[in-house]
């Protein structure tokens, strides 16, 4: 019987935006390398592993692969997904933050060159940056300059062949007891 959640079908990436870190809330004369997560994003990291392994089957499908950039920050959202998919985490410092002088095609490339190195029909969780995620889901919407935003924690999820967006931000684990980390504000146009 064919699993009737979000997840299935193979080749599910995964793109999990790292959960609130130190520059987020008003420091960031910090490093990115000395970036860590704030104690709310410790419980926003704890969320999204737990959202994560409701709505991934793991038993049915095994352990998805758990590619996680190299920056503090999201190498400490990544340690309670790890626990909670029971896969371990492989560390791609393609998948850090936009720099200053890069240009969006030089982020998909690398992103791509990350993508390319999967098994068909494998389904992998990126824990990665804002900017990074931004790019890859507005081209895949064909939205060059899209003014996209993750969520710190969010999840979204894209199918491949052909490549499709899924599912874009999805948080509601970061405003569900007992989870709740701090109340994350909605936008609404007035």
């Amino acid at each position: 019987m064919q699993d009737e959640g979000r997840f299935s079908r193979p080749d599910a990436l995964i793109l999990v935006r790292h959960a609130e870190a130190m520059s987020n809330v008003g420091h960031p004369e910090l490093p990115d390398a000395e970036d860590g997560l704030t104690a709310a994003g410790s419980g926003q990291a704890e969320a999204v592993a737990w959202e994560l392994s409701a709505l991934y089957d793991v038993g049915a499908r095994g352990a998805p692969v758990l590619l996680v950039s190299s920056l503090r920050r999201a190498r400490e959202t990544a340690l309670p997904i790890q626990r909670a998919l029971g896969t371990p985490p492989s560390f791609v410092a393609r998948l850090r933050e936009q720099e200053s002088r890069e240009s969006a095609t030089e982020v998909l490339a690398r992103f791509d060159s990350v993508v390319a190195g999967l098994r068909e029909g494998t389904d992998a969780v990126f824990v990665t940056h804002g900017n990074v995620i931004r790019l890859v889901l507005a081209r895949c919407l064909g939205l060059a300059d899209a003014p996209l935003y993750a969520v710190n924690a969010s999840i979204s999820v894209l199918h491949r062949d052909p490549v499709r967006v899924v599912a874009f931000n999805l948080f509601a684990h970061l405003v569900r007891e007992p989870y709740r980390a701090t109340p994350v504000p909605l936008m609404v146009p007035e």
